[in-house]
């Protein structure tokens, strides 16, 4: 037993020496006069850096390298939220514009559906109307044949009526005063 306590006696005295020398050298750096001015520039030149320190030092660059990724990762984040938020306004654009394209086809539909009523009932009119022309036509070309023929009849008659009979000049004309043969 007396061997391990003065195993880490010894152990506990050199943690302590190591610890407190650089202690002693930085009080002894503020403490000193003018006339050891140069002594004490050379001793910090000369100064190494503990263990501790070395470690120290480190942790915080470790740190302020972590403090700028937070600070990067931060500014990403707000970047994003702005890209969202714009985003979301260009969809809620699209949106008001799709609703807009909407009511507009549903416009133009209805007045498709009307415009088409309307041909169709247009297209029955011009119908109807061809019909009524044909028909006039037809009957006006019946109407100048039968005046045609009256006319003719009129100017030229084929027939002389009297009294109810109907007399056709021209008649029956027989040649019974020609001699012909029996072959002939």
């Amino acid at each position: 037993m007396k061997r391990y306590s003065l195993m880490s006696a010894a152990l506990i005295a050199t943690t302590l020496m190591a610890t407190q020398l650089p202690m002693r050298a930085q009080t002894m750096d503020s403490t000193a006069s003018a006339q050891t001015t140069k002594h004490s520039k050379k001793h910090v030149k000369e100064h190494k850096e503990t263990a501790a320190e070395i470690q120290l030092r480190e942790m915080k660059e470790t740190l302020k390298a972590q403090q700028d990724q937070i600070d990067a990762l931060k500014s990403q984040v707000s970047t994003k939220s702005s890209d969202v938020t714009a985003a979301q306004q260009t969809a809620a654009d699209a949106q008001t514009q799709a609703a807009a394209a909407a009511a507009s086809a549903a416009q133009a539909q209805a007045a498709a559906t009307a415009a088409a009523s309307k041909a169709d009932a247009v297209s029955s009119s011009v119908s109807s109307l061809q019909s009524t022309t044909t028909d006039l036509t037809n009957t006006t070309n019946t109407v100048v044949t039968s005046q045609k023929k009256l006319e003719g009849e009129i100017e030229e008659p084929a027939t002389l009526r009297f009294k109810g009979v109907n007399l056709t000049p021209g008649g029956f004309a027989a040649f019974e005063g020609v001699w012909r043969q029996h072959s002939v």
